[in-house]
């Protein structure tokens, strides 16, 4: 009875685990937790700068064909 008033279980605390089971999360990762809507408008800004790319490539490209 003495040995399961020894044991602490902490099952609802909200610190991670330190030593082999700590898992390392990347700078990409950390920085887009902490600037989620920065981060969010960055990618749509990059792939709408990716797709006009595309489009005025295509577009030239057809005008190439018609002259």
């Amino acid at each position: 009875m003495e040995y399961s008033k020894d044991i602490i279980i902490n099952a609802y605390s909200s610190k991670k685990e330190t030593g082999q089971a700590k898992i390392k999360e990347s700078k990409i990762i950390k920085l887009y937790k902490k600037h989620k809507i920065i981060a969010t408008m960055c990618a749509i800004c990059g792939i709408l700068i990716l797709l006009d790319c595309i489009l005025v490539y295509n577009f030239v490209e057809l005008l190439q064909t018609i002259a």
